[in-house]
């Protein structure tokens, strides 16, 4: 089990420009950049290592938004894409897909801004 806290929270797909600014790719993917940083960067200082291999393994994945503001459900998993997709990259989980990951997306209502991010296997 991995236990991570990131001190910042995913882009609302609201905000900005909206929906349409979101799907823009360069912009999809330096948000995805920047949230592969903040894992390694987390994982390294929390457990002194680089990586943490899926081992082929369906993973539970809860990823807690503390946000000034709450979204309402489909605009939270949303936010949680480009979170999703990094955890991909650096191999936290094999894919994105049901198979592979049991996801959920909470959030709760605070001052500070951060996220929380929860993984354990699954038999």
């Amino acid at each position: 089990m991995i236990f991570l806290t990131i001190p910042r929270i995913p882009k609302s797909p609201n905000r900005g420009r909206g929906v349409i600014g979101w799907s823009i790719w360069s912009s999809a993917r330096k948000e995805r950049d920047v949230w592969r940083a903040e894992l390694a960067f987390a994982l390294r200082t929390t457990f002194g290592f680089k990586g943490w291999n899926h081992n082929n393994r369906r993973r539970r994945v809860v990823i807690t938004q503390y946000r000034k503001r709450l979204l309402d459900k489909d605009n939270l998993y949303t936010s949680v894409k480009r979170l999703v997709d990094a955890m991909r990259d650096l191999q936290f989980i094999k894919q994105d897909s049901e198979r592979w990951v049991d996801l959920k997306a909470l959030q709760e209502k605070s001052a500070e801004e951060r996220t929380t991010i929860l993984i354990e296997d699954l038999k």
